[in-house]
């Protein structure tokens, strides 16, 4: 039997008994969907994690831009920056870096009924310094904070997907 032929049948056999055992792909049966329409981003500072979840929500529900009007309202506080140094090299310069962000945001329905308490989400980078690199480590600075924003507009989000609202 060819070797081309063997792999086919392999997988063909896999995939009949994974669909026999009732397996399903995550989010392939809606259960992921969102149980609201509408969603109503408040943000004092206009922060960068405040336009990211509004681009990552956008595909998901409708953004409304009036603040308190959608059927879910989450409000995103002020970023918090810190940047720690973690470990230096025998001359005493700062070799590593800790760099945290953290993002207060809580979630109420249109009735002001609280459905996310307020929390203070956050999250951690190390940078790394070389020796003679001064200039791109302002750069790579900049890159871990959109990343570090990034990720807390995915934490938010994860939240928000997480609500279940009674039709």
């Amino acid at each position: 039997m060819k070797p081309t032929l063997r792999l086919s049948l392999t997988l063909g056999a896999i995939a009949i008994s994974l669909s026999a055992c009732g397996f399903h792909l995550r989010g392939s049966q809606g259960s992921g969907a969102l149980t609201f329409t509408s969603l109503s981003i408040i943000d004092s500072g206009k922060t960068a994690v405040a336009q990211n979840l509004a681009d990552i929500m956008r595909r998901q529900t409708t953004l409304v831009t009036a603040p308190n009007s959608g059927q879910v309202n989450a409000e995103i506080g002020e970023v918090r920056r810190g940047k720690a140094v973690l470990t230096k090299d025998v001359q005493g310069r700062a070799v590593e870096y800790r760099m945290t962000s953290n993002v207060t945001m809580q979630a109420y329905d249109a009735n002001k009924n609280q459905l996310i308490a307020p929390i203070t989400l956050s999250t951690t980078r190390t940078l790394i310094s070389g020796n003679g690199y001064d200039t791109g480590l302002e750069l790579e600075e900049t890159r871990l904070n959109r990343d570090m924003d990034f990720d807390l507009a995915n934490q938010i989000q994860y939240r928000l997907r997480a609500i279940k609202l009674k039709p």
